[in-house]
């Protein structure tokens, strides 16, 4: 009996000599980020000591924008970390069944999701103040499609159709595995949970990698231990989902209720699309819109009125403004013969005529064109410091208004209109004032018809602002 308890204590007693031998002696952990204002360093090792993993901290560097960074290279053991678990990392890395991005690897079955409907629906319910009936029936069906979250999670963690470029940001992580007689490093992907995790030439969707790590990581340092966890995937799918296909149909739906108000329309046009516009630009600021793009018989293939009603007590406003003054406003941008020259030449481009409630030229457009009175004053204050002139021209260029000091009465009769230069890859806005002149306000893009940015002698990185008058043959005026 005494032999048999003998043979049985060696063989214990060797089963855990080659399972502490199939373990690392340490695992040592970098963790880097950087933004806008601010950017962390973090180091890690973990010991292995027979018993646990002794975690430890061993360098870290603290920086906010501006300031002098917070460095420290002091040892600090911040805990232990389980042979178990340390296995159950290895094991996750180790395991090949994860070579491809699968929803089905988060654990969630269909079954799952539309039993929890009504909780995926409120991670995206906070989009939107108001909706209608048919609107939410409309998205809890998208979010209860099981294939939806295959699709979604290719873009939203696999950043299919995305750029993986980090303009104000990034971090690196990375976890080297010392063995005796070799080290293995894991580097995590700059995308949700750090997938893909890589090593070499072998990649792993495995969900458990960043899971686990997220538990070693101690609390209150870096933002991984939050980023690595995996139990936001629904939240973050489901968002995905309402973006690519739910949020512009909503907008359509939402135009439901007040489909008789838009069908008079129809007598005088052809109602091209009607949707709510659910966001604010350069010319429209208020979120409770409704666009509505309209073409008739007497405009150019490529000319559209892009009306906006405004939306008060669940009626639009009247139909009346845009149906007297439609007429009026087409034959006058028609007439331009520079202006109509070009689209007949170039019938992939588009002009379209701006409209919002009862005005072409609205408050927004006055705001930002003409500017006021009192920014006019400003502006000679400051005019008299610049003593070199092509500066004090892009300073001109840049605050339209003092340009030409237009009284807002006059302005409001005028019409904004913004044309896409197929040719060029342009986009610009122009206003036509009730005396037939002709303004080019501004200008994305490589410039317009025969005009180079240079040539307009533009003014602006990005959105260059021109603010010339032109002559009805296309000429620039001095």
């Amino acid at each position: 009996m005494k032999q048999f308890n003998k043979i049985t204590l060696s063989i214990l007693l060797m089963l855990c000599k080659i399972s502490f031998a199939s373990l690392p002696d340490s695992i040592t952990i970098f963790d880097k980020a950087w933004g806008l204002h601010s950017s962390y360093q973090y180091k890690y090792v973990l010991i292995n000591n027979g018993k646990d993993f002794a975690l430890y901290q061993t360098y870290q560097r603290l920086q906010k924008r501006e300031e002098t960074p917070n460095e420290t290279n002091t040892r600090e053991k911040l805990g232990a970390v389980s042979i178990e678990k340390i296995n159950t990392l290895l094991k996750a890395l180790e395991d090949q069944n994860f070579s491809v991005l699968q929803f089905e690897s988060f654990g969630y079955n269909e079954q799952w999701i539309k039993q929890h409907i009504d909780t995926i629906f409120s991670y995206v319910k906070e989009n939107r103040e108001h909706w209608s009936k048919e609107q939410i029936d409309f998205v809890k069906k998208q979010l209860s499609v099981y294939a939806n979250y295959q699709d979604a999670i290719r873009r939203a963690v696999g950043h299919e159709g995305y750029s993986d470029g980090a303009v104000d940001g990034g971090g690196t992580f990375e976890a080297t595995i010392h063995y005796r007689d070799k080290a293995i490093k894991w580097t995590a992907a700059e995308r949700p949970f750090g997938i893909p995790w890589t090593t070499g030439s072998s990649r792993s969707y495995n969900p458990a990698i960043p899971n686990i790590f997220s538990e070693i990581l101690p609390a209150g340092q870096a933002s991984s231990k939050s980023w690595f966890r995996t139990d936001r995937i629904i939240p973050l799918l489901a968002h995905q989902i309402f973006d690519d296909k739910c949020d512009h149909e909503i907008n359509t739906i939402s135009t439901s209720q007040f489909q008789p108000q838009i069908d008079k329309l129809k007598k005088k046009y052809q109602v091209l699309s009607a949707m709510e516009y659910r966001r604010t630009d350069g010319y429209i600021d208020r979120l409770e819109t409704y666009q509505i793009v309209l073409h008739d018989s007497t405009m150019l293939s490529n000319v559209l009125i892009d009306l906006y009603l405004s939306c008060k007590n669940n009626t639009l406003f009247t139909r009346d403004s845009i149906l007297k003054k439609s007429d009026g406003m087409v034959k006058s941008v028609q007439s331009i013969p520079f202006i109509k020259n070009f689209l007949l030449e170039n019938p992939s481009s588009k002009l379209k005529i701006k409209f919002e409630d009862d005005v072409s030229v609205n408050s927004k457009v006055i705001e930002h064109f003409n500017t006021t009175p009192e920014q006019w004053k400003q502006f000679d204050q400051i005019a008299q410091f610049f003593k070199n002139a092509e500066d004090l021209k892009g300073l001109m260029r840049n605050s339209c208004g003092c340009n030409f000091r237009i009284d807002n009465n006059f302005l409001k009769q005028g019409i904004y209109f913004e044309i896409s230069d197929a040719v060029r890859n342009s986009y610009s806005t122009w206003v036509l004032l009730p005396d037939t002149t002709i303004i080019l306000w501004w200008i994305q893009g490589e410039g317009f018809s025969k005009y180079s940015i240079k040539d307009l002698e533009a003014d602006g990185p990005v959105i260059h602002y021109v603010c010339r008058k032109f002559n009805q043959n296309g000429e620039l005026e001095k």
